[in-house]
């Protein structure tokens, strides 16, 4: 535990010393960097056993990254992602293996291309709505984490779902739902000029999108028997731990801030 705190204190005020300074490039430039240590544990875990095709998805999932981290209207992400998706199923259509093999070396490609490529870099998207929204999802999604964490240690309890991820508890996420709550309403209150009532809702619902995001990580260190996606973190494992339970409400809010600001 005295590592993870460490690892805490050491990289949080980094990442918010970032976001807080204002500048799209440079938080552009953390999230290229972000995602190319992602997409690089994904598909170590993913196809461990090709390094070429590691460097394709890589290669490609970037490629994707790069177009969303854009200013709008530098380069239209439609033709990017088509073209990649077809240049996948032309490399896959003709790497050795069976039939299958290849089909499904496809599909865990294209979902990692997607999960990281395309996802995460919402958060550009985001940022450019206002640094202080992005402030607001990293406190709701962190505390929540938190908040999950201690509270399933002290409480312990009823697993929430054991066969993706057993030390994860019932108690730790209605825990991680009342922090979120909490850290959302007071810290909405100080960034940003919208009702506490929006924000007690889109905080909960972003919360529960975490918690599933953690969920959904969870299952594909599963499916290829990985305890961590890294090590590059002490006491929280790879990039890809760290970002899992972030992608989705980075997503969601995103958008949901666009409607908020229109």
């Amino acid at each position: 535990m005295l590592t993870r705190i460490i690892t805490a204190v050491v990289g949080l005020p980094f990442l918010v010393g970032i976001v807080a300074l204002g500048d799209p490039r440079l938080f552009a430039g953390l999230l290229a960097v972000l995602t190319l240590l992602g997409l690089i544990e994904y598909f170590r875990m993913a196809l461990p056993d090709h390094a070429g095709l590691q460097r394709v998805g890589v290669t490609v999932g970037l490629t994707v990254a790069a177009a969303m981290l854009l200013e709008p209207g530098a380069v239209s992400l439609s033709p990017v992602l088509a073209l990649a998706f077809t240049l996948l199923c032309i490399v896959f259509l003709f790497t050795p293996g069976s039939v299958e093999q290849r089909y499904s070396r496809l599909g865990v490609t294209v979902i990692g291309v997607l999960y990281l490529g395309f996802l995460f870099p919402h958060f550009a998207a985001l940022y450019r709505e206002g640094k202080e929204w992005v402030l607001w999802v990293l406190t709701i999604v962190f505390v929540g984490d938190s908040a999950a964490y201690f509270t399933g240690m002290a409480v312990g309890g009823r697993r929430l779902y054991p066969e993706i991820s057993p030390g994860k508890t019932v108690a730790g996420a209605v825990g991680s739902l009342a922090g979120s709550l909490v850290a959302g309403v007071a810290a909405g209150y100080w960034l940003i000029a919208v009702p506490l009532e929006y924000l007690a809702l889109l905080a909960l619902g972003l919360n529960v999108l975490g918690q599933i995001g953690d969920l959904f990580e969870s299952w594909i260190k599963r499916t290829f028997a990985a305890k961590d996606a890294g090590r590059i973190f002490p006491g929280h494992g790879g990039v890809l731990d760290r970002l899992d339970s972030l992608i989705f409400p980075g997503v969601v809010s995103s958008y949901c801030v666009r409607l908020l600001n229109q």
